[in-house]
């Protein structure tokens, strides 16, 4: 039988799925409601990841890649690092895993339409855009490298977008987007990736909260730098969005769910620091 918790599978690596993760755990308002049943993580050895063409051709491709699975397996939460087209674990995926939500950041392979439609609640991507991001969706700098081009091209900030995943690469309906971030051409591309992590970690929370019943838009999106979800529901060019929407505002949390039984002091594996618990 199905636990009554939502369960989310995360496609994600780097310091943005490291931060992403802690945040799912540590959230007491997400981990009354939620669980993460699985992690698929990058391996920059394995050429289904495309490192050499990827942001991982500028990070360390040795130890960073294996902190989010360091930090996943700590809490018993299964990791996989192969090929999305190996048939045994898309078996594993639809049967073990079984996603309610799918999220993906910093990832390197295709997720196709056999795993997108798996979750009931969609697959959502995490993607930077830069200038406003309503009025210039998609984004011009969708594909590899985003952050690395728009250092290139002059800009000092970004957005990044939570947009449901489609064929279309970056490009598919936006659900929300992040506050203004800046980027410095004077760091290094590791150090922009970094220094963004904990913030896109909050606002992934934010709209996992969003979609999985848990809060309503109100209460997790600020006026300033956030989607009006109400606007964006009447918005006819993502239109799709209303089912989804409508459904997660529909279904109220149970209050029959208990706290995790999962140790809270777990370490903080980019700092070696215990968390602090987040309200």
């Amino acid at each position: 039988m199905r636990a009554s918790k939502q369960r989310i599978a995360l496609f994600a690596s780097a310091y943005q799925g490291v931060e992403i993760l802690n945040r799912l755990l540590c959230d007491d308002r997400l981990s009354r409601t939620t669980q993460v049943v699985g992690v698929v993580r990058d391996d920059p050895s394995n050429p289904v990841c495309k490192a050499s063409i990827r942001t991982w051709k500028y990070l360390d491709q040795t130890e960073l890649p294996k902190r989010i699975e360091r930090l996943a397996l700590a809490h018993g939460i299964p990791v996989y690092s192969g090929a999305l087209s190996n048939e045994r674990f898309f078996q594993d995926f639809i049967s073990a895993w079984q996603p309610d939500l799918s999220i993906c950041c910093v990832f390197g392979q295709k997720i196709t339409s056999r795993y997108r439609n798996v979750a009931g609640l969609g697959t959502v991507n995490l993607h930077p855009c830069c200038m406003s991001p309503f009025e210039l969706w998609p984004s011009e700098y969708s594909g590899v490298l985003p952050i690395k081009r728009m250092l290139d091209a002059g800009h000092t900030g970004l957005f990044w977008a939570a947009h449901f995943m489609t064929d279309a690469m970056d490009a598919g309906p936006p659900i929300a987007f992040s506050r203004w971030m800046p980027i410095n051409a004077e760091m290094s591309l590791a150090q922009n990736h970094e220094g963004h992590a904990p913030e896109i970690a909050k606002f992934v929370s934010d709209v996992t909260q969003v979609l999985t019943g848990v809060s309503e838009p109100a209460d997790v999106a600020p006026p300033i730098g956030y989607a009006d979800f109400g606007q964006l529901r009447n918005r006819a060019e993502v239109q799709i969005l209303n089912p989804i929407l409508r459904k997660s505002h529909e279904r109220k949390p149970s209050n029959s769910l208990t706290n995790s039984s999962r140790d809270p002091e777990f370490s903080n594996l980019r700092n070696n620091e215990p968390p602090k618990r987040l309200r």
